[in-house]
């Protein structure tokens, strides 16, 4: 189940990807892309907080802490990702 999950959140990550690409004028793709991005950081910032929470009553290694971690990896990664296309 939390490898559907994972993979559901990259599928999603690519969508929005495509999106962005496949935008019909330059500054829709910077409109949407700001958007994205603004989205995403908004997302990291709600599972960092989860990911305290969940670390500080389950522990550092109950599964669900990692699989949230690993989520807030993805998410990370593809802000990373945006912010090199932006350069």
């Amino acid at each position: 189940m939390k490898y559907l999950y994972i993979l559901i959140l990259l599928s999603t990550s690519f969508q929005l990807m495509d999106d962005i690409l496949y935008s019909t004028t330059e500054k829709e793709r910077v409109e949407l892309a700001h958007s994205k991005k603004e989205q995403l950081i908004n997302q990291i910032q709600l599972k960092q907080e989860e990911l305290t929470k969940v670390g500080l009553s389950k522990g550092v290694s109950h599964e669900d802490t990692i699989l949230i971690s690993t989520e807030l990896d993805m998410y990370i990664y593809e802000l990373q990702k945006m912010e090199l296309a932006d350069k």
